[in-house]
């Protein structure tokens, strides 16, 4: 919210809280640093607490467990995986790129691929000490690798379909688009099999500003 961005609702985890973007497309020095927010509270808390350990050494007993959560979702959030925090930074940086979406989907699949063997490592921990964290981790992963409904931070597939044919016939669209409209909505109205062109208009009807198709997408992705 202070960064000026709209969210809706709040998703919660055993790994913690994630907010839900409502048509949002953000900055990459944005995500980055939304992305950071959690591990970095997460490393200050554990810091700050084993810190008290050496001026108060009986609250060890007491937060030992609160200061080990905490570095355990910040390990965790760390690791390089989508849907994880370090998984969406490496997203924002390369979010830019032409084959973003490519990426995006090879991405998920790593993630998938990872779930499918912390599950095992979780059934040969059956055999010992059981470690229900490994099978926590693949369930966060493969359900948030296949909700594709939420993952409006890594929606920039409109920068694939806007039309490079310049050299052949195409059928050009114009869409009257009222100022308030969702972004991901005017995205979602590119192919690159016409040529789109975009007229903005108040609750009049006045033309505000007219854009082309490129235009819109640099100006609400970038």
């Amino acid at each position: 919210t202070k960064l000026g961005y709209n969210l809706g609702d709040m998703r919660f985890s055993i790994f913690g809280a994630v907010l839900i973007g409502k048509n949002n497309y953000f900055k990459k020095s944005d995500e980055v640093a939304i992305a950071l927010a959690g591990p970095i509270v997460n490393l200050a808390l554990a810091l700050i607490f084993v810190a008290l350990w050496w001026i108060f050494p009986a609250t060890y007993s007491i937060t030992y467990f609160f200061v080990q959560a905490n570095m355990a979702l910040f390990i965790t959030n760390m690791l390089p995986l989508f849907p994880l925090d370090a998984g969406r930074i490496i997203l924002a940086l390369i979010k830019g790129n032409a084959k973003a979406s490519k990426i995006y989907r090879l991405y998920r699949l790593n993630s998938i691929l990872v779930a499918i063997i912390l599950v095992a490592l979780f059934v040969i921990s059956a055999f010992g000490r059981i470690n229900l964290s490994l099978l926590f981790v693949a369930i966060l992963l493969i359900i948030s690798a296949f909700d594709t409904k939420n993952a409006v931070y890594y929606d920039y597939s409109a920068i694939e379909k806007t039309t490079n044919d310049y050299v052949s016939i195409l059928p050009v669209k114009t869409y009257i688009i009222p100022v308030d409209t969702p972004k991901q909505k005017i995205l979602r109205l590119i192919n690159k099999n016409s040529y789109s062109v975009f007229c903005f208009v108040d609750k009049s009807g006045t033309i505000l500003k007219t854009m082309s198709e490129k235009d819109v997408v640099k100006h609400l992705t970038k």
